[in-house]
C-alpha cells in the first residue's frame, strides 16, 4: 500500500505541473497581439477587441524604451538616478579615518571585546564607508583603488579585534 505521504507529494507535484504549463502558455502569446499602452490610450482595441482594457494579470509585457519625463534622455525604466552624499568627500575621508583611528585604539586596548561591543565597532565603520562607496563608486582608477583600500583597512583592523581571535602578541 502507498504512504500518504507519497501520495500527498503526487498531488502537490501534479499542481505545479499544471501551473507551470498553464503560465507557459499563456504568457506565449505573440508580439502581434499584445496592444501597446499607447494604443490603449488612444482608445484602440487590445488583443481581446476591448477599446482601454489594460493587459491580463500575469501577462508578461516590455515597455518600449522613451525619453524620461524630465527630458534628460534617460530612457524610462533605465537605472536610477544615484543618490547624492549626504557629506563632501572630504568630511568623509575625515570620518573613515576617525573610525580607523578608534579601531586602532581599541586594538592597542589589548582587552577582549565582546560581540555586542564589536559589533558596534563594525557598525560604525560600515556606517562610515559608505559616504566614501557614494562619492568614489564608478570613478576613475585612482578612486576605485583608494575605496579597495579603505574597505581592506577596515576589514583588516574589525579582524583584529574580533571577538575569540587571540591578542597579538607583542615584539
Amino acid at each position: 500500500m502507498r504512504s500518504p505521504g507519497l501520495v500527498v507529494m503526487g498531488i502537490v507535484a501534479a499542481g505545479v505541473v499544471a501551473y507551470a504549463f498553464y503560465t507557459l502558455t499563456t504568457a506565449e502569446r505573440p508580439q502581434a497581439e499584445r496592444a501597446s499602452p499607447a494604443a490603449r490610450r488612444d482608445g484602440d482595441a487590445d488583443a481581446d477587441g476591448v477599446p482601454g482594457r489594460g493587459p491580463r494579470p500575469g501577462s508578461l509585457g516590455v515597455k518600449p524604451a522613451a525619453v524620461s519625463k524630465a527630458g534628460d534622455g534617460r530612457p524610462q525604466g533605465g537605472p536610477p538616478p544615484r543618490p547624492e552624499p549626504s557629506v563632501s568627500l572630504e568630511e568623509a575621508r575625515t570620518d573613515f579615518q576617525a573610525v580607523l583611528d578608534e579601531l586602532d585604539e581599541a586594538a592597542k586596548a589589548g582587552r577582549p571585546l565582546t560581540t555586542p561591543e564589536w559589533t558596534e565597532y563594525y557598525k560604525k565603520g560600515n556606517d562610515a564607508l559608505h559616504p566614501l562607496l557614494q562619492h568614489l563608486a564608478g570613478g576613475d582608477t585612482d578612486q576605485t583603488e583608494e575605496l579597495r583600500r579603505a574597505n581592506m583597512d577596515l576589514r583588516t583592523k574589525l579582524r583584529a579585534i574580533e571577538p575569540g581571535r587571540p591578542p597579538p602578541e607583542s615584539p
